[in-house]
């Protein structure tokens, strides 16, 4: 989910826990891994595997008086080295994505002009041999509030300005064309793959929203909730510490407000004997990384 969200709500930098089911990447049947991002300057951030061997971690770091930019990590065995950046300044929420031809995407929210005369338009550059094409525009024009896509489409929520949000929903192909539009009133932030969507409101609750015919279901207070890259719900109770995917559920160990679903396998499973911390070297942004398996 990336939004510029302007209500307030718990802190954005908070532990989040992200669950790795990637059979086809990693030894193990399942992990579970934490990035620690209290007191970071991150101003979003998206991760997702390159190959059989790295991930990629992108972020817009925030630094008093100088232009967001993007800054890029490789991660292989828990080593960080720098990765290829396009050339972007004013941005803010990355999002990695593999398209269906599996091209990798980057995409990122633009910002331009001063408040309060904003545009804040989407952007995407492709991974080609190793270094990011030029960015181009996916939008021109209006204030993208928040989006999210699953690399067949991408789900934007347009606000009317920084402080109004007219919470317009626009379904488009990953060129900008429009496929569906939808109004729903309150809401402030969309995370979505496969036509089907989680919706943070202003008053602090989330739905469900099927994409396909506009159809809104609430879900219930206390719960966060989001879309796996299979298009599945899932939900997590910060009370509980139970993350539950479809009809599957586990504990996930320590205290967390969040949980984020990188990938999914389709016989997922989460096992543990120990935990190892692992010091990250000091980059903006991630402060710690642990890891069980």
């Amino acid at each position: 989910m990336r939004s510029l969200t302007l209500i307030q709500t718990i802190p954005i930098t908070v532990i989040v826990a992200i669950i790795l089911a990637l059979a086809s990447h990693v030894a193990v049947a399942g992990t579970v891994a934490t990035i620690n991002l209290t007191n970071t300057g991150l101003n979003g951030y998206t991760i997702t595997p390159l190959n059989s061997t790295t991930v990629l971690l992108y972020y817009a770091p925030v630094t008093f008086g100088v232009s967001p930019s993007l800054k890029g990590y490789y991660i292989t065995n828990c080593q960080f080295t720098p990765a290829p950046t396009p050339q972007a300044t004013n941005v803010a929420e990355p999002e990695l994505v593999r398209m269906q031809n599996d091209t990798l995407a980057l995409m990122w929210l633009r910002v331009y002009g001063k408040y309060p005369n904003v545009a804040i338009v989407l952007q995407e550059a492709l991974w080609r041999d190793g270094h990011w094409t030029s960015p181009i525009n996916i939008t021109h024009s209006g204030v993208i509030v928040s989006y999210s896509s699953d690399g067949e489409y991408i789900y934007m929520l347009f606000g009317s300005g920084l402080e109004s949000m007219n919470s317009m929903i626009e379904v488009t192909t990953m060129n900008g064309a429009i496929v569906k539009t939808y109004h729903v009133p309150g809401a402030v932030s969309i995370e979505a793959y496969d036509m089907n969507g989680v919706l943070l409101l202003a008053n602090g609750s989330m739905a469900f929203i099927n994409l396909r015919n506009g159809a809104v279901t609430p879900i219930s207070q206390g719960l966060v909730a989001g879309v796996a890259s299979n298009g599945e719900y899932y939900t997590y109770n910060p009370q509980s510490r139970i993350l539950t995917i479809g009809s599957t559920s586990v504990t996930i160990p320590g205290n967390y407000s969040g949980a984020v679903c990188i990938e999914e396998c389709d016989n997922c499973s989460v096992t543990s004997d120990h935990a190892v911390s692992l010091d990250v070297p000091p980059i903006a942004g991630v402060s710690q990384v642990s890891e069980e398996c």
